[in-house]
């Protein structure tokens, strides 16, 4: 009898989490629904203290626990409560789903790599979901863009969809001998699928992530089979493809070519240069002001835009502001030298020049930063924005908690796990991933679901 009432309560348990990936993978609400389900179903089969003791044997999962602790405290010294308590349920995950899977006691390997194969198969299912809709807006706007960037999407941000779909690959890759043993071209088909999608997606930092993970692969893979060419061949098709790709006139094209831009004018250090170089600027003047604690889980957000705000309304026509700008461009040596090439090559005096140009700084930037005010930007990146909200121990926290889970996962040669925490370390870089519901969700589920087993390093 006993033995029944476990095996229904395993079943239970493993239907939800099928479920919650499901519905990360389509971020649809079935996936909510499986959380608040997961969370009853794990406080009504008792022994709750107990349960939460335990939770401290796993290090990796409670140190997710303490960096949302350390939200939770934050709450004393912010001042916007209501968007505090609104933040602090939208990274809830952080909390509970490590405390859940810290004491599920499972060896149970097939039910892992079904809920990662789950995750993998809604990841393509909705990007040709998206690509059928695109088609039909194609043929409504006949416009190529509708295949392309928040064009193709439905229900998520680009930048996640990408990084869905990045790791999906790698779980394609990972669960290979298991599911595709015998199916190898259905498998290769699949993965060009969403190498594909990538593409269309046009998330920068997931095309080089999925590039860099491409060429590691293939020099480790020939470097173990002693051959040299065959990567070098592969990598330069990989290279030629995505070259080609990016030349159609498109959404992915024009990012190309802005990013190309953008690091261009960064030596020139105008306003000109990516949206993110002038969020970080002021986003680490937020830092600056409020090191050690930060400025609380409400308030982060409104201390970039009261910065952003101060910019948007400055009077662009006032003589003293015209000088302050001017004397801030010719202190760049290098941009001084570029506005006398310039004035030289468009025949105009160099002081003439400067002026023309000072001006047209000055316009690009205040509208820049009215188009911020107006879009409530965040950090868009994560370790600025845990930094600016709950200071340098909070950042501190979660290098931890990423380092040493990269290093113990290559010490193990758990490959998988590694580039999965990878996967998430970059992503950070350019999107505050845990400021959305799609990054949370899936960064607390897979990070606690993977971090709780011993899966295999080679599944078989």
């Amino acid at each position: 009898m006993n033995h029944k009432k476990s095996f229904s309560k395993d079943r239970i348990y493993q239907l939800l989490l099928l479920l919650i990936s499901l519905g990360i993978g389509l971020q649809i609400v079935l996936y909510k629904v499986a959380f608040i389900a997961l969370l009853l179903f794990w406080i009504l089969d008792g022994n709750i203290l107990h349960k939460i003791k335990y939770s401290f044997y796993n290090k990796k999962l409670f140190l997710l626990i303490l960096i949302y602790i350390f939200y939770a405290i934050s709450i004393i010294w912010t001042e916007n409560y209501d968007f505090a308590l609104d933040d602090l349920i939208l990274k809830s995950p952080l909390l509970f789903l490590p405390l859940i899977f810290s004491t599920l006691k499972t060896n149970n390997h097939s039910i892992v790599y079904k809920v990662l194969l789950v995750f993998a198969f809604s990841s393509l299912f909705i990007n040709l979901y998206c690509l059928i809709s695109s088609a039909i807006n194609y043929s409504q706007k006949l416009g190529i863009n509708s295949f392309y960037y928040h064009n193709l999407t439905i229900n998520m941000h680009s930048a996640y969809q990408s990084m869905y779909t990045c790791f999906s690959i790698v779980i394609l890759y990972y669960l290979r001998n298991i599911f595709f043993r015998e199916y190898n071209r259905v498998f290769i088909l699949i993965v060009f699928c969403q190498l594909f999608f990538i593409l269309l997606l046009s998330s920068r930092m997931q095309i080089i992530i999925i590039m860099l993970l491409g060429i590691v692969y293939l020099c480790i893979l020939y470097y173990k089979q002693k051959k040299i060419i065959q990567p070098l061949l592969y990598i330069g098709f990989l290279f030629f493809v995505i070259s080609l790709f990016v030349s159609i006139p498109s959404s992915l094209n024009y990012r190309y070519n802005e990013t190309i831009r953008q690091i261009k004018s960064f030596k020139l250090k105008n306003e000109d240069s990516d949206a993110r170089n002038a969020i970080w600027k002021h986003g680490l003047d937020v830092i600056e002001e409020n090191i050690l604690v930060g400025v609380g889980v409400g308030d982060a957000k409104d201390e970039l835009n009261d910065r952003f705000l101060q910019f948007a309304s400055k009077d662009i026509t006032s003589e003293k502001v015209i000088i302050a700008k001017k004397a801030q461009i010719i202190s760049n040596r290098m941009a001084k030298e570029y506005l006398q090439q310039m004035s030289i090559l468009n025949k105009m005096t160099y002081e003439n020049y400067l002026n023309t140009y000072t001006n047209q700084q000055l316009k690009i930037e205040n509208n820049k930063y009215k188009e911020f005010v107006k879009r409530k930007y965040n950090f868009h990146n994560q370790y600025l924005q845990t930094c600016a909200t709950i200071g340098v121990i909070g950042l501190t926290l979660l290098l931890i908690l990423l380092g040493s889970s990269f290093y113990s996962s290559i010490k193990d040669k758990q490959f998988f796990l590694a580039v999965f925490i990878f996967l998430i370390s970059a992503s950070f870089f350019t999107e505050s991933m845990l400021e959305r519901q799609a990054g949370v969700s899936f960064f607390a589920f897979f990070y606690s679901l993977l971090f709780s087993q011993k899966i295999k390093n080679k599944p078989s």
